[in-house]
């Protein structure tokens, strides 16, 4: 037997609907938005982080252009490869003079190209005391000439006496532009 339901029921009946429909909503749909915007949410902040940090780096860029820009102005090669191995080889001899040296061969070798920079690598032959020998070496690697020694090798020149024959690579190297 069937009956119409009553207005009461009925209003029940709605009201256990609805909280049905809010439970569903709330575990299923609710859960998986939330969940979305939790992740969002996420990645908003470190994408914000980043920015930040870009920001950063941005405000300290000046500080390393300039200090970028003056190394350059050091280490930068202005001419071409030609003037640059006359121009190292005239200050091997400047400073093989001022050490009290007698520079029997001298030569440039090969220049070595990589990605940022140029090697200019010079055979030396030198003929003088150690003392001198050392002190020719010192003031070539000091801050004003930059030479690195890539190989040496060190012969007695005669049986008896303190002169020694000295076989140097130096090399020096360039920034590219």
């Amino acid at each position: 037997m069937k009956r119409p339901l009553t207005s009461r029921e009925k209003l029940i009946f709605l009201i256990c609907c609805f909280m049905i429909a809010v439970f569903v909503l709330y575990h299923f749909a609710w859960r998986f938005v939330k969940g979305n915007i939790d992740g969002l949410d996420a990645q908003i902040d470190g994408r914000l982080a980043g920015l930040k940090k870009a920001r950063q780096l941005l405000a300290e860029a000046s500080g390393y252009q300039q200090r970028y820009d003056e190394y350059l102005g050091r280490l930068g090669q202005n001419d071409s490869d030609e003037a640059v191995f006359s121009r190292l080889l005239s200050e091997i001899e400047q400073v093989s003079s001022q050490a009290g040296l007698k520079v029997s061969d001298m030569k440039p070798l090969r220049m070595r190209e990589e990605k940022f920079y140029r090697m200019f690598p010079v055979s030396v032959a030198v003929d003088g005391e150690l003392v001198a020998t050392l002190e020719f070496i010192d003031l070539l690697q000091d801050h004003s000439h930059r030479f690195d020694v890539i190989d040496m090798r060190m012969d007695q020149a005669q049986r008896k006496g303190a002169e020694i024959k000295t076989r140097l690579v130096l090399g020096k190297v360039f920034i590219k532009e």
